[in-house]
């Protein structure tokens, strides 16, 4: 419900909402939480991205007081706020809270003929801090191109420590040892101070991109926007788990959970931009799959080199589901090879789509300054920050992590569908359009 008060020219707008989501909790490593955004939809003519106010939010209700403590952060750019668990607490989240709405930008638009929405996405927090990155053994090291410690010969030393945000400079702090440049990138260049490393904390999708989510977002936005962004064209996208359709009306989506497949690196940015979150950086995957943990040989983001124990994976109908029917709830240390959970608990970083990160293996992607979102696309559908790579082409800035399940034919090899944290055989390589395979994971920094 949006509520408006008071004159055209000096208007106070606030909004009242449902909150809730499964399975939230908050210990002594990391919380998770909610990235909650607003937009006025105007039908086939778009929408209009609504900021906040740094001030004024409040909590109406809370289903789950005292035994949750609820905080609120509103990003300093006013694109959105987190919502979250202050004390430690395992268990749902229901509540009903009061939004407070920057009008300024609405002054002189007739927003009457606009419907209010309210938009969340859930997060995994990574905290600040130290961390290792590369690869332990050696041999797999050169073999996959991970990243290591070079010695003054530029040959393999060790994984690399990772205890600042300063520069980094390539074959000398860290290295790899590329087979072709055009999948692992140059082997060389300054990644800037401005480059996100890692080690500053960030928010992280707990989950890709969802089919419900996408579908969501293509109904906000303009015919000529939808146009570029809808996903669900060729002859086999129905076949191979997509479930996006447009009924004449809006978009739909049959199975809304199901990590949404088919996205090529456009709609990924421009569903960053809309939303306020961006892009993350092949060294945030690491931390968000080992979080300070050093490496061990060969290992998966649930900290072991064995991928059988996994069952979260793609069953026969095509949904990413636990085998056994175990709730989230029954996450823990203990079971997150289980679940195919990483140490912060973000789930399938391996096993089910490609994760596509920021390179350092080409200048494009060590130009990335790590923008936010703001919210609004071009006329045509475009992500609009210009420290963000573009398009499709063979080197453009972003690379794939994380390997991804394609059919239930298909053999199982080192990085299909479960790879390695530090295996990058394609962490430089900015091809591919949209597949059965790929999809997108994007962060917000904290």
């Amino acid at each position: 419900m949006l509520f408006v008060e008071g004159p055209r020219d000096d208007r106070r707008m606030y909004a009242i909402l449902n909150v809730e989501w499964k399975n939230a909790w908050k210990n002594e490593t990391n919380h998770d939480a909610v990235w909650l955004f607003c937009k006025f939809v105007f039908g086939n003519d778009g929408y209009r991205h609504i900021p906040l106010r740094m001030t004024g939010h409040e909590i109406i209700r809370n289903d789950h007081s005292p035994a949750l403590e609820i905080r609120i952060d509103v990003a300093e750019d006013g694109t959105g706020l987190f919502i979250a668990p202050a004390k430690n607490y395992r268990g749902d989240v229901s509540l009903k809270i009061k939004l407070s709405i920057d009008p300024a930008p609405f002054a002189r638009m007739n927003t009457e003929r606009a419907s209010f929405r309210v938009f969340g996405i859930e997060l995994c927090q990574v905290p600040t801090g130290m961390f290792y990155t590369g690869e332990a053994d050696s041999t797999k090291a050169q073999q996959y191109q991970a990243f290591y410690q070079p010695d003054e010969n530029g040959r393999y030393r060790g994984t690399v420590f990772i205890n600042s945000e300063n520069e980094l400079v390539v074959g000398k702090d860290i290295a790899y040892q590329p087979k072709e440049v055009v999948y692992q990138g140059d082997g060389k260049g300054i990644v800037p101070k401005e480059f996100p490393k890692g080690y500053g904390g960030f928010y992280v999708m707990k989950y890709e991109i969802k089919q419900g989510e996408y579908a969501a977002f293509l109904n906000t936005l303009s015919n000529g926007q939808s146009q570029l962004r809808s996903n669900f064209g060729g002859r086999d996208y129905y076949a191979m788990r997509g479930t996006i359709a447009f009924d004449g009306e809006k978009y739909t989506a049959a199975n809304p959970d199901r990590p949404c497949n088919f996205l090529s690196w456009d709609d990924a940015m421009a569903f960053a931009d809309w939303c306020g979150l961006r892009p993350m950086t092949e060294l945030e995957f690491e931390k968000a799959c080992r979080g300070n943990r050093k490496p061990l040989a060969n290992e998966f983001p649930w900290g072991n080199a064995d991928r059988l124990r996994v069952d979260r994976r793609v069953n026969a109908d095509g949904d990413l589901v636990h085998l056994a029917g175990k709730s989230e709830s029954e996450l823990s240390t203990q079971t997150m090879a289980e679940f195919g959970a990483s140490q912060h608990w973000v789930m399938d970083l391996a096993g089910s789509l490609w994760e596509r990160c920021i390179t350092v293996g080409d200048s494009t992607g060590r130009a990335f300054r790590g923008t936010h979102g703001d919210g609004n696309l071009s006329y045509y559908g475009f992500a609009t920050n210009d420290d963000w790579p573009s398009g499709v082409s063979e080197k453009g800035g972003f690379g794939f992590r994380g390997g991804g399940f394609y059919h239930p034919d298909r053999g199982y090899h080192e990085f299909n569908p479960f790879s390695p944290v530090s295996y990058r055989p394609y962490g430089g390589w900015s091809g591919g359009n949209r597949t059965e395979a790929y999809g997108s994971r994007l962060v917000r920094t904290q």
